[in-house]
Formats: C-alpha cells, structure tokens, sequence
C-alpha cells in the first residue's frame, strides 16, 4: 500500500507542478520533495534568524559601487551590539578634562542671551556660541535655582513664559534632584 500512496503523491504532484509552472502555488510545497510527515510542525513554519540591521553605507561613491572598503566594513560591524541594536556614538570614549567651566565672557553672553530671549533656548544657545543648547539648559537651571534660593526676581524676558525657576517657567518642586543638589528645602517657597 506504501506503493500506491507514493505514486498518488508524485501524481499528485506532476498535476500541481503542470497547473502552477511558475510554482506559486497557494497551497505550499504539497507532495514536493520536502513534505514528509515526520517533519510536520502543526502549519507553522520554523522561525529565520534575527539580523542585525543594515548600516548605512559612509558615502555614496562606496554605495554606487556596490562594495565597501574594508575599513569601512569593519566600522558597520562596531556599530551594533552583540544583540543588534545599535551603539552609541560615545560608547568607550572618554571625555577629555571632564565638564568645562563657564568663561567669564560665557558668563555674559548667557546672561544678556536670557535678557534677550528668554526661555528659546537653541537661540539663547546661539548667542553664546561656545555651547549647545544642552549645556545651556544645564546651566540655566542651575541658575534659576540659585536665583530662587537667594529671592532674585527672574528676568523680565525669561517672566514672560512663566514665573517659575525652572526651565518650562514651572513653580520649582522642592523634592526634585536638581533642587536638593543646592540645599533648597519646601519651606524656602513659601
């Protein structure tokens, strides 16, 4: 009987294969060489492997090409971690001297920036030149602290989008890390 079930299954097959001769058969791979019932896994096919995603390549005169310079190759491999998700850009390095302290003149032009625009930070950022607008923001809120603990007003500019000493012009949280960094205690807000 195992005869008969094998030459109905190569039939079968012919007949698929003559139906389907550009083998875009919506049934599977019924009957082919790779179906047997041993290997049968309930209709779910066996997961692919994960791979990292493509790196972009460095230039377009490598891409046109179509292959990259072995340099290059080795720089997309250190751009992904053993799981494939992709590194930082600052991952191992250190930074040289550690933060760097505001200049005098950095000074003065992030006080006249706050005079002039307030709580914009990219422009205030702008206008000092030397710093991006994180460094800016970092600084700014240590200020506006220190303002606050010795009763400052705030700037009339930085007022305009709101009375807090904090950075979106917020009443200042007491119990907040940057706050506590300073010795600022509840009972100074009131």
């Amino acid at each position: 009987m195992a005869d008969a079930d094998e030459a109905t299954s190569a039939l079968i097959a012919q007949l698929l294969a003559e139906d389907d001769p550009y083998g875009d058969n919506p049934y599977g791979n019924i009957g082919g060489a790779d179906d047997s019932d041993s290997d049968y896994s309930g209709g779910r096919k066996p997961k692919k492997a994960k791979k990292a995603p493509k790196a972009k390549a460095a230039s377009k005169a490598s891409s046109s090409r179509g292959k990259q310079p072995e340099d290059e190759k080795e720089n997309v491999e250190d751009e992904f971690t053993a799981s494939g998700r992709r590194k930082r850009k600052d991952t191992g390095k250190k930074r040289e001297g550690g933060p760097r302290a505001w200049t005098a003149e950095e000074e003065r032009l992030f006080l006249e920036a706050l005079e002039l625009y307030g709580r914009e930070w990219k422009k205030a950022a702008a206008h000092v030149g030397t710093r991006d607008a994180k460094a800016f923001t970092s600084h700014a809120q240590k200020y506006f602290i220190k303002c606050c603990l010795q009763g400052k007003p705030l700037m009339p500019k930085v007022a305009e989008s709101g009375e807090g000493y904090t950075l979106s012009g917020k009443p200042l949280d007491p119990f907040s890390a940057a706050a506590r960094a300073y010795g600022f205690k509840p009972d100074t807000l009131q």
